[in-house]
This record gives structure tokens, C-alpha cells and sequence, in this order.
């Protein structure tokens, strides 16, 4: 049985990949200035210098642009490698010092609060819009098994009520609303968010290991 090769071109991958970047950078300008209803797709062409028919072609739905926004701000750059698989974070989860650890991903959590700040307030602002439901319900999906993930590698506590207590407290302390509650309407430092984070989830690893 025969069948057409398929051949990709490195250059046109490249290009793909650029055209990609090019549309999330100015959706993210777009999206911050302009907001979420107030960003159309057509504004978002215009704003990418692409056509209409190349941004349907790389993003399907404005939804899915807005999460890639999201994504990249999450990691701070267009590469694909999860948070959790970064230097800082891998190096943070191999300190043998629960304590150092859950300080580490109090500021590692209060730079990403930061850096992602503008991207959290479009989607704050939008979150009354149901075609956002999915990406909201997803980025708190994935917030949700990082916490658990962190919490048992830093505890070594197995699945149970104890552990599920303290995931549902830091979850909780590590969203969006909470970290712009603390740092734009009470005026915390990036550096107090931080620094309380990190001890509060301290206090939950020593709860859980004494349990």
C-alpha cells in the first residue's frame, strides 16, 4: 500500500511558528487595552497584521487565542515547557527543605501574579461572558493539579481528607482573585504576596506532615 509523502518545510514550520507568535503578542496588547468584548477578530487581525483568514487558520475561536495569551504569560515566554518543568521549579521541588521550598513557590507564584497581572484583569473583567466558561473552567483545572502535585511532593502525604483539606486551601490562596484582591485593591509589595504565600503554605505542609 503506497501514499503521498508528507514533506514540512523547516522554513514554512518557522514561519507558522512566528505568525503564531506574532497574532499572541498583539493579542495581548489588543486584549489589555481594549478588553475582552471590546477585541474583536477582526481588530485582532488588524492589530496581528495578518488576515482574517490566517488568524481563523491558526486560532479557531477568540477563546483559544485568549488562553494562548494566557499560556504564554503563565511561562513568560513563547517555548513550549510547562512551569513545571522549568529550572526554577524543578530546582525548587529538589530543595530537601519543605519550608525553603514552600518559600521558593511563594515568590516563584508572586512573579508569575506579576507577569501576568493584565492578562488576569481581561480575564476577570470577561468572566461574566459564556464562551469564556471553558477557558476559565481550564486554567482552574490545571491550577488545581499543580497544587496537589506541590503539595504531596513537598509532604509526602497520600491522597486523603487531610491532603484534600490543604489542596482546597492553597488553590484557593493561589488565584487570581485573591493575588489581585491583595495586590491592587490592599497594596501589597510583589514581595509581601510572596512572602505570605510562601508561609502559608508552610503551614499547610507542616499540618499535613504531622498528620
Amino acid at each position: 500500500m503506497t501514499g503521498k509523502r508528507v514533506y514540512e518545510s523547516p522554513l514554512r514550520t518557522g514561519q507558522a511558528a512566528q505568525t503564531r507568535q506574532q497574532i499572541i503578542d498583539a493579542a495581548r496588547r489588543a486584549f489589555v487595552r481594549d478588553g475582552y468584548g471590546g477585541t474583536s477578530m477582526a481588530a485582532l487581525a488588524r492589530e496581528a497584521g495578518v488576515s482574517r483568514e490566517t488568524l481563523y487558520k491558526t486560532f479557531r475561536t477568540k477563546p483559544d487565542l485568549l488562553k494562548s495569551v494566557y499560556d504564554v504569560a503563565v511561562v513568560g515566554d513563547h517555548e513550549a515547557v510547562a512551569v513545571a518543568d522549568r529550572p526554577a521549579y524543578t530546582q525548587m521541588l529538589a530543595d530537601p527543605d519543605p519550608d525553603a521550598a514552600a518559600r521558593t513557590f511563594g515568590m516563584l507564584s508572586a512573579e508569575l501574579v506579576e507577569r501576568i497581572g493584565p492578562v488576569l484583569r481581561v480575564l476577570a473583567d470577561a468572566a461574566h461572558e459564556p464562551e469564556l466558561q471553558d477557558l476559565l473552567d481550564a486554567t482552574r483545572a490545571e491550577r488545581l493539579e499543580g497544587t496537589r502535585s506541590l503539595l504531596v511532593q513537598l509532604s509526602g502525604t497520600p491522597e486523603g481528607p487531610a491532603l484534600d483539606r490543604a489542596v482546597d486551601v492553597v488553590w484557593t490562596l493561589v488565584s487570581p482573585e485573591v493575588a489581585l484582591l491583595l495586590t491592587e485593591q490592599r497594596g501589597w509589595t510583589r514581595e509581601q504576596y510572596g512572602h505570605w504565600l510562601g508561609e502559608t503554605v508552610a503551614e499547610q505542609v507542616h499540618r499535613l506532615r504531622r498528620s
